[in-house]
């Protein structure tokens, strides 16, 4: 629809919404992140370290190197 607007003056918070479970999540026993680098090394985060991450903004910078 061009020139259509929803939701005008409407925000999400994308971080809060993907965290918003993190009780029941964590109690599937899956974690939230899994990465793995150019070495076949493999990293995961489970959600409650996602979450205590998020909120201190450190969850971007274990990822960089």
């Amino acid at each position: 629809m061009p020139g259509g607007e929803w939701f005008r003056g409407a925000s999400v918070n994308l971080a809060s919404e993907a965290l918003r479970h993190v009780e029941a999540a964590e109690a599937s026993g899956h974690p939230e992140i899994i990465c793995e680098n150019e070495l076949g090394e493999v990293q995961t985060l489970g959600w409650a370290g996602a979450e205590r991450k998020a909120h201190h903004g450190e969850l971007s910078n274990d990822w960089r190197d």
